[in-house]
This record gives structure tokens, C-alpha cells and sequence, in this order.
């Protein structure tokens, strides 16, 4: 059995080869993942369909961060992870709590951090 076997993973990165490439990795690992999704107006769109059991976020995407969404995902109880080129400081103290994956990261890693993700998913209300 995969690390993340029947789990939904929401992927949001703007960069088409990290998307692709995180996109593959989850995968490999037995999740389904929604998107990628390059803005956070598209993620907003998937999300009015599914309810992932986490997330991967890039904090900047080109039309700017992704907090916005971050806060409708902790609205909704659906945690989330930060992949991201930019240190702890960049964050708004609201998400200091929030694992940040600095890029590049290995496949190891961003499934370890996944699936400790997805647990968190199974303790909400």
C-alpha cells in the first residue's frame, strides 16, 4: 500500500514544472490530486466542488500570495502545507503554525509531509 493511498491532495503552484512535478510525485504515492492549479481564483472554483483531505500551497503565485485561499482552507478545516522558495518571515503570524516545505524539496519530504498532512485532516470535526 502507497503512503498516500485514497487520499485527495489539492496541488496549488504556478511554476509548471513544480506543479507537474509535485503532481507526479503524490501520485507515485497513491494520492488523487486536484489541479495543479496556478491561481488561487481556480483553486476557489475546485473547492466549491471537492473537499480535498490537504493541500499543497505556494505562497507566491504570479497574481500574488496564496493567503486568501490558505484562510478559506483552515475556514473549511481542510490543513494544508506551504511549498515554497521563501523563509518562515514571509509568513503572516496566522500561518506560523502552518509546515513550510522550502523549495527544492525532495520527493521524500513532500510526501512524509503530506501524509502527516492528511492525518491531520482525519482528527477534524
Amino acid at each position: 500500500m502507497t503512503a498516500l493511498a485514497g487520499k485527495q491532495v489539492m496541488v496549488v503552484e504556478d511554476s509548471y514544472d513544480l506543479a507537474r512535478e509535485a503532481r507526479l510525485i503524490l501520485q507515485a504515492a497513491g494520492a488523487e490530486v486536484f489541479g495543479p492549479y496556478a491561481t488561487v481564483a481556480n483553486a476557489k472554483r475546485s473547492l466549491q466542488q471537492c473537499s480535498p483531505h490537504c493541500a499543497v500551497l505556494d505562497v507566491n503565485l504570479g497574481e500574488g500570495a496564496s493567503f486568501e485561499l490558505a484562510s478559506m482552507l483552515r475556514e473549511r478545516g481542510i490543513p494544508f502545507v506551504f511549498f515554497t522558495g521563501y523563509d518562515a518571515n514571509a509568513l503572516p503570524a496566522e500561518f506560523t503554525d502552518v509546515e513550510r516545505l522550502e523549495k527544492p524539496v525532495s520527493a521524500a519530504r513532500l510526501v512524509q509531509a503530506v501524509e502527516a498532512c492528511c492525518k491531520a485532516s482525519q482528527h477534524r470535526v
